[in-house]
């Protein structure tokens, strides 16, 4: 089985070959990645591949460069499982646990696949953070 955060995707694996996995391989020497980035290198490599060869990415992660790349129509899908969404969910369900109101213990948005075709603006505010967005990390000494 290929793990990759981008994958070339031969005609045969996008006709829907029976084992995609088998017609699946990682792109130009890149290996694999854990993050979307893999899918960024994927591009460079394919601006690279001779004239005659097809290369369509797939990303497996879905990043603010990742959906530029897919709106774009540079890579064919990547999926999201909406960790906006997650957190905003997460908060809600530790309130109500600590309440004693908690009804569902497990729960999750479902995980879909975005193309251009599907992208927009529910895709982005439910999967990427705001580009005015700065984590903030403190920590508080005792003394």
């Amino acid at each position: 089985m290929v793990t990759a955060s981008a994958m070339a995707v031969t005609p045969r694996a996008r006709r829907g070959a029976a084992s995609s996995t088998a017609m699946a391989r990682p792109c130009a020497g890149h290996g694999t990645t854990p993050t979307g980035n893999g899918a960024i290198a994927g591009l460079v490599s394919a601006q690279h591949a001779p004239t005659s060869a097809t290369v369509e990415i797939v990303s497996t992660y879905l990043s603010h460069a990742v959906y530029r790349g897919v709106v774009r129509g540079r890579i064919l899908a990547a999926p999201t499982d909406s960790p906006v969404i997650q957190g905003r969910l997460a908060l809600e369900m530790a309130v109500r646990a600590l309440e004693g109101s908690l009804a569902t213990r497990h729960a999750g948005p479902p995980i879909s696949i975005m193309t251009p075709e599907t992208s927009g603006d529910a895709v982005v505010e439910g999967s990427l953070a705001p580009a005015s967005f700065v984590p903030v990390f403190t920590l508080e000494s005792d003394d």
